[in-house]
């Protein structure tokens, strides 16, 4: 009995050893997390604790991380979770007040070797567990250096894809697939095309299909429902009003883009202005019906006709061709 007494433990024995365990797992998870934690005392304003990891993340030691040494690295500092400018200081003293429940920056730091990173940290605040009052910020921060490259090197890619987009002559748009379909891009070439500025088309869902030209509207629209349906690309040729009482004939063709899992997200598509090509098409064919009945005609007399048929086909065609709809009028006029 004696012997079995003295191998007994106490219960404050166990807790110790559980706490003790408990540490111990509780300083691995550390150890091997992928961010540094740390915790941060608001009424001291100072760190009482900091991962070993902030030397690899850094490059300087655990005791030598202080909110000095931190500010000095600190290149840029930008709050992420506010969509407004705020001033950084005002915001964080929101956040020691309970006001904000979590704080959240990226940090661009100059390490002492030199280096380059950028540092995500998040924090959420710790509470006096009588008063409720915010007395410290427990956090994580994280190396985001490899996500921000690729975020700059997606908008410098996105620059050089707009400015060249910008400056060929035709007009590159993006649209949606829903009904009707609405222009959410056109670049700055259809100003100069139609006289009308780009933010035109994408502010108004109706602008494509009430500038087309209304005997190519039924027959344009549907080959874009019918490509839509089908998956197909969409070409099609047609005629649009401009600003001026112009008609501009269109070559468009475009591609529904899909996402990784093959879901259709929207139209993007290039149109090309062929008003002369086309001008050129049908004033060849009506030249081409006349040499040709010229050709057949065996009298002075029916030379003269064939001439003045064809002459009055290229007038009318030119009479048809400027047939417009002015604005704020229903019917249309054909100009001379």
């Amino acid at each position: 009995m004696g012997q079995q007494g003295k191998n007994k433990t106490s219960p404050s024995d166990d807790l110790l050893h559980f706490q003790a365990h408990a540490e111990t797992i509780y300083r691995m998870a550390i150890e091997n997390a992928d961010g540094v934690p740390y915790q941060r005392d608001l009424i001291t304003d100072k760190y009482v604790f900091v991962g070993p990891g902030v030397q690899a993340l850094l490059g300087i030691r655990p005791e030598e991380f202080t909110l000095e040494r931190l500010q000095e690295l600190t290149q840029e500092h930008i709050l992420t979770d506010r969509a407004e400018p705020v001033e950084r200081l005002a915001y964080f003293a929101a956040f020691s007040r309970g006001e904000i429940p979590r704080y959240r920056a990226d940090l661009r730091i100059h390490t002492p070797d030199g280096r380059t990173k950028w540092i995500s940290d998040c924090a959420i605040p710790l509470r006096n567990g009588q008063s409720g009052k915010v007395v410290g910020a427990v956090g994580i921060l994280l190396d985001i250096t490899d996500r921000k490259q690729a975020e700059l090197k997606l908008r410098e890619s996105e620059a050089r894809y707009r400015t060249l987009v910008e400056q060929i002559p035709a007009v590159a748009y993006t649209a949606t697939l829903d009904e009707p379909v609405t222009t959410t891009y056109a670049s700055p070439h259809i100003g100069r095309l139609l006289g009308y500025p780009s933010t035109e088309h994408q502010n108004d869902p109706n602008f494509w299909r009430q500038w087309l030209h209304p005997e190519d509207r039924e027959r344009a629209l549907a080959e874009v429902a019918r490509c839509r349906a089908s998956g197909e690309r969409v070409v099609i040729e047609y005629r649009m009003l401009t600003r001026d009482d112009r008609v501009v004939w269109f070559h468009d063709e475009a591609e529904i883009v899909r996402d990784e899992a093959g879901r259709p997200l929207h139209f993007q598509g290039v149109m090309v202005e062929i008003t002369a090509r086309k001008q050129a098409e049908i004033q060849n064919e009506i030249l081409g019906r006349m040499a040709t009945r010229l050709a057949a005609s065996a009298d002075v007399e029916n030379m003269i006709h064939a001439v003045q048929e064809g002459t009055s086909q290229l007038l009318a065609w030119d009479a048809h061709y400027f047939t417009v709809r002015r604005p704020g009028e229903d019917d249309f006029h054909t100009l001379h």
